[in-house]
């Protein structure tokens, strides 16, 4: 039986928004996949009005269209991943039951 309050808090899914992004510039993480994935993330961390991590995230789109396309490449992969660290490295409490 759900209380009503979210079991996903914001600190959680911008977790799992960085977790992802970086997830997604694993060159065997399909192309148009690991693109779809990072707009939507960028998306939901705007809606959530995380500029830091619609940036970061923003950044690793434009990586992955990079290497994608062959463009020579505007910032390193371990930069971008290191851009994550500050949501990736948070210690959170256990995610809340649906139950």
């Amino acid at each position: 039986m759900s209380d009503g309050a979210p079991i996903l808090t914001r600190a959680h899914a911008e977790k799992v928004y960085a977790y992802r992004a970086v997830e997604a510039l694993n060159p065997q993480v399909p192309t148009a996949a690991a693109l779809a994935t990072l707009r939507s993330f960028l998306d939901a961390s705007r809606t959530i009005g995380n500029d830091p991590l619609a940036h970061a995230i923003a950044t690793a789109l434009r990586l992955r269209r990079e290497v994608a396309t062959g463009s020579r490449l505007t910032t390193s992969v371990d930069d971008v991943v290191g851009a994550f660290d500050r949501w990736l490295l948070v210690d959170l409490p256990e995610m809340r039951s649906s139950r």
